[in-house]
């Protein structure tokens, strides 16, 4: 099951008349999960296809850094005896598991396993120090599977120790981006193993994210040798969101890159976009980042790069046009760009391939601003001098005349802080509250092709 299914669900858990929307229109998916979560292991009833358990020895498999494991949500008790015996296979320290309650104890197998069984409230002051007490082995591989598996996420992540994977399972069940994705950034964690997530026939249906080995490093000034440079400019007209400053802190300690940050001084936005490459090219940057004043990109916003052989790409950059929200995934046609393509922004791909986009947050190789003749950025005017392609369009256009191609990696969104009418944000939530009664009335999927990006 891929995320399109449960696309128009982004944003809540889904309940169980969801779950029987998603089945009825999507062939009896529910079904399916239902029958291969379901049977035994080991006479214990499973909540997992056994699926899940081969992608479990692999993150064990890639991780040797992982010295132990603790599963929030034992429930029956299946999945908790697979882990206590990858814990004594690989002389990992015995699995902690936790639940509120006993709901069927495998005691047999647990005593042989050495399994640490803690019955009580994984948010009270002393399981949480029980839990600490267990991290100080190290790296851990930590399950959230309980009833909370949000708040379960936010609380434990900020305490596993570098280096270490959570997993969160029934995601785009019971938890999704909305309900974590601060934690992750804050984190700077990245997506692991994510083709493996919702990959049919299975659908384990368990995220899983990777805390870095050492992103806040252990000298002040986060040199790091050999790491590939990148030069974040910021074009200013004299004003810079504090967002994007707390942005830029966070960054300078990715444990990947070297980082120069250069804000401009007060000048016109064309000058100032061409001052900044002018400096860039003097720079030994391999990468050049343009980060609007008014714009804080996600904290892992590295990962748009992170073994790329893209020369021009772009995290979904948002603005508001006078019908309503609009992603700048757009596509040239006889009359000029059209802001957004909505076959390309509701695809089920992540990466898509552009005309143009702006230049809100732009990823830009050194050797397409070698290649291309200066200015990078320039306003076309008519004939009556009136504007027909903006700078960041334009800049889009003098790449694709170099053979260069302009990508989206829609896995990531910006903040962009603009003024724009209350009314129309209003009239906006409004024409989406009336296209959700469309869905239910027609019971299928029509009436989300709206203007927000997967």
């Amino acid at each position: 099951m891929n995320e399109e299914a449960i696309m128009p669900y982004r944003g809540r858990a889904l309940n169980h008349e969801d779950l029987k929307r998603v089945n009825l229109v999507h062939g009896g998916i529910y079904e399916k999960v239902a029958k291969r979560w379901g049977g035994k292991y080991l006479g214990i009833p499973k909540a997992h296809p056994y699926k899940l358990y081969g992608v479990l020895s692999d993150i064990l498999d890639e991780n040797p850094q992982i010295k132990g494991i603790i599963e929030v949500g034992t429930y029956y008790g299946a999945l908790s005896c697979y882990l206590g015996a990858e814990c004594i296979e690989r002389g990992l320290k015995p699995l902690m598991t936790i639940d509120n309650k006993i709901w069927y104890e495998p005691k047999k197998i647990f005593d042989a396993l050495k399994v640490d069984f803690v019955v009580g409230d994984c948010f009270s002051e002393e399981v949480i120090n029980e839990i600490k007490k267990y991290l100080e082995v190290g790296a851990v591989l930590f399950i959230c599977d309980g009833g909370n598996k949000s708040r379960e996420f936010n609380t434990f992540a900020p305490m596993l120790p570098k280096g270490s994977v959570i997993g969160v399972h029934d995601w785009m069940l019971e938890v999704n981006y909305e309900g974590i994705g601060n934690t992750i950034n804050n984190l700077m964690m990245t997506e692991y193993k994510k083709e493996e997530w919702l990959k049919e026939p299975d659908i384990p249906a368990m995220a899983f994210f990777k805390k870095p080995d050492d992103w806040r490093g252990e000298k002040d000034n986060m040199e790091k040798e050999g790491k590939p440079r990148v030069f974040v400019g910021i074009p200013t007209t004299g004003f810079v969101r504090q967002e994007l400053m707390r942005w830029c802190l966070g960054i300078l300690r990715h444990p990947d890159y070297n980082f120069t940050f250069y804000p401009t001084k007060k000048s016109t936005i064309q000058h100032n976009r061409n001052f900044l490459v002018n400096e860039f090219l003097k720079s030994d940057a391999e990468w050049f980042l343009t980060v609007d004043s008014d714009v804080a990109p996600p904290l892992n916003i590295m990962e748009v790069i992170k073994d790329t052989d893209k020369d021009i790409i772009a995290p979904v950059n948002m603005v508001w046009k006078s019908w309503g929200l609009a992603p700048l995934i757009s596509m040239k046609t006889d009359k000029g760009y059209r802001v957004t393509d909505y076959d390309k922004a509701m695809s089920k791909d992540t990466l898509v391939e552009v005309d143009g986009t702006g230049t809100t947050c732009l990823f830009i190789r050194r050797k397409v601003l070698e290649e291309m003749k200066p200015p990078w950025f320039e306003f076309i005017y008519d004939e009556n001098g009136l504007l027909t392609v903006g700078e960041d369009y334009r800049f889009c256009e003098k790449a694709k005349e170099l053979g260069y191609k302009i990508w989206i990696d829609k896995r990531f969104i910006t903040h962009h802080f603009t003024g724009t009418s209350l009314k129309s944000v209003n009239e906006e939530i409004l024409r989406a509250v009336e296209r959700e009664r469309n869905r239910d009335k027609e019971g299928d999927l029509n009436g989300f092709r709206h203007n927000v990006c997967r």
